[in-house]
C-alpha cells in the first residue's frame, strides 16, 4: 500500500497588497508596448475566473471526458481615483492638456492592459512571510461611473472610483510553432523566485509552460520600450482626477 502525500493546509494571514502595475497590450494583441505604469492608493481588487466545461459521455459513463473552453474572468477594482492625464493608460479614452479627458470619439483606441498585483502572506504556524503575485495578461476595463454629490455639513467622506472589466486569454506562439493561450498566472516569491523577479515592476507576454526539470523559454516582450518602472508617471501631485 502506497503512503499518501501529506499536505498541511495551514492558515495564511493576508497583509494586503502592494502597488498595482499595468502595461498596455499592443495593437496586434501579440505583446505589450510602452513602459509599465505603477499605481498607488488602490483599495481593493477582486478577480473571478470562469471556464465553460462540456462533458463527453461514453457508454454508461456520463462524464467519460470533458472539453474545456477558454478561461475568462471579471475584475473589479476600487481606487481612490485615477488622474485624468493617466486615464488613457487604463481606459479607452483620449486626453490632451487642451481638451482634457475625451470619451466616445470614433478614433478612440481600443485599450487592453496587463495587470499585476501582489499580496503579502504570513504563514500562521511557521511565521514565514512570502508574496503571492497575480498576473492577468489581458484585461479590458469599462468606463467608470461618475457621481456628483452635494456636500453636507460634516461630510468628509473619501471619494472612490470603481473600475470593472473583463479578463481575456492572451495568445502566444509556442517554440514548436503552435499557438498557446494563457489567461492568468500566480507565482510565489519563495516557490517561484525566477518568475517572480521577472515580473517585478513590469509585465511580460506569456511563453511556453515550463515543466519541472525543463529549461524555461525566454520571456516575450513585444513592446517598443523595455521593462522597469514607469519613469514618466511618478507620484500624482494633485490635478484633476476621474472622481
Amino acid at each position: 500500500m502506497s503512503t499518501p502525500t501529506s499536505i498541511v493546509l495551514e492558515k495564511q494571514i493576508i497583509h494586503g497588497y502592494a502597488d498595482l502595475t499595468t502595461r498596455k497590450v499592443n495593437a496586434g494583441q501579440t505583446g505589450y508596448e510602452g513602459l509599465p505604469m505603477r499605481w498607488t492608493g488602490q483599495i481593493d481588487i477582486e478577480f473571478t475566473p470562469s471556464q465553460e466545461k462540456t462533458p463527453l459521455a461514453s457508454g454508461d459513463d456520463p462524464r467519460w471526458g470533458e472539453i474545456l473552453g477558454p478561461v475568462l474572468g471579471t475584475v473589479k477594482g476600487t481606487f481612490y481615483d485615477v488622474p485624468l492625464q493617466y486615464a488613457e493608460q487604463m481606459l479607452s479614452v483620449k486626453y490632451s492638456s487642451t481638451d482634457g479627458l475625451v470619451v466616445g470619439e470614433d478614433d478612440t483606441p481600443d485599450v487592453c492592459i496587463g495587470m499585476v498585483f501582489d499580496t503579502s502572506v504570513k504563514h500562521e504556524t511557521t511565521g514565514a512571510v512570502s508574496t503571492n503575485k497575480l498576473i492577468l495578461y489581458k484585461v479590458s476595463l469599462d468606463l467608470p461611473k461618475t457621481v456628483f454629490k452635494t456636500k453636507g455639513e460634516g461630510d468628509n467622506a473619501v471619494a472612490t472610483i470603481e473600475l470593472n472589466g473583463k479578463v481575456w486569454p492572451a495568445f502566444y506562439t509556442k517554440t514548436n510553432g503552435t499557438t498557446g493561450r494563457r489567461t492568468y498566472a500566480k507565482v510565489n516569491s519563495v516557490l517561484n523566485p525566477t518568475k517572480f523577479a521577472a515580473y517585478a515592476g513590469t509585465l511580460e507576454w506569456p511563453t511556453d509552460f515550463t515543466p519541472d526539470g525543463s529549461t524555461p523559454a525566454v520571456e516575450q516582450n513585444s513592446g517598443s520600450n523595455g521593462g522597469g518602472a514607469n519613469s514618466g508617471g511618478g507620484t500624482n501631485n494633485g490635478g484633476s482626477t476621474l472622481t
